[in-house]
């Protein structure tokens, strides 16, 4: 991102690299943008299905290339609106799994 001119700028980078995703964590350190995590999702209809990442990446500014530092280890869970209304609920303000009856 060009500060300046407030103009993004596409960068032709290597494979491999992570799959897109949002609400990711990320920080540099140097030359290197470190990706963590993060979502993956789509909406179908009024429901939206999505992907729990835990991957870790490197990125080096100076080559365009990425790193693949750890896998995804945890298994993709893939929920709906009805499901995390089922499984997460808020009772006086605080959060707690299980159904509410």
């Amino acid at each position: 991102f060009d500060l300046a001119q407030r103009t993004w700028t596409e960068l032709e980078t290597t494979v491999p690299r992570p799959a897109g995703r949002f609400l990711v964590s990320l920080v540099d350190v140097g030359n290197v943008l470190y990706l963590v995590g993060g979502e993956q999702g789509s909406a179908i209809g009024t429901d939206h299905i999505h992907a729990y990442m835990n991957d870790v990446w490197a990125f080096d500014v100076a080559t365009h290339q990425w790193i693949e530092l750890s896998q995804n280890r945890c298994p993709r869970r893939t929920t709906t609106k009805a499901d995390r209304a089922r499984y997460w609920g808020t009772q006086k303000g605080s959060v707690s799994s299980g159904s509410h009856h």
